[in-house]
């Protein structure tokens, strides 16, 4: 960076400009709060889904971003909703799907989780598990999953 831009900048941020603090809490508050989500291009953005599933009456506040390297994917959001176990991730290829989808059931059967189900849309993948039966006739898997599907 040239010495010109520089000083620009330490007179932007000087005590007097009130700049400098403004972007230290902006950073600040978006590195606390995780502004946005991150996302795969060419894929259904965990974001829509979870605009979708509240526009459907579903809390998502619970769901959070999570490390996606344990699924090969680029982006996940995991979490709980209505007594579910729900796991959300948006994939750079078709067979990091794969490996991700294929871990995710490999687990399940380990674990002996009595209900699972996985669904793709694009290069999203949406796990959801029912390991307190907290769905028994299975109508809140469908609700999540109908309007998962419906999104593109």
């Amino acid at each position: 960076m040239s010495r010109s831009r520089l000083s620009s900048l330490a007179r932007l941020s000087g005590p007097r400009s009130g700049v400098g603090l403004w972007l230290v809490l902006v950073v600040g508050l978006c590195g606390a709060a995780a502004c946005g989500r991150p996302h795969v291009k060419g894929t259904v953005a965990v974001e829509t889904v979870l605009k979708a599933w509240t526009a459907e009456g579903f809390s998502t506040d619970t769901l959070v971003n999570v490390e996606p390297d344990d699924w090969s994917a680029g982006a996940c959001s995991r979490g709980t909703m209505s007594g579910l176990e729900i796991l959300l991730c948006e994939y750079a290829t078709d067979e990091a799907l794969a490996a991700g989808e294929a871990k995710i059931t490999r687990d399940w059967t380990q674990q002996s989780v009595p209900t699972g189900a996985t669904v793709r849309s694009a290069r999203t993948l949406l796990a959801i598990a029912d390991r307190d039966k907290a769905d028994p006739n299975g109508r809140t898997i469908a609700r999540l999953l109908k309007t998962f599907r419906d999104q593109r």
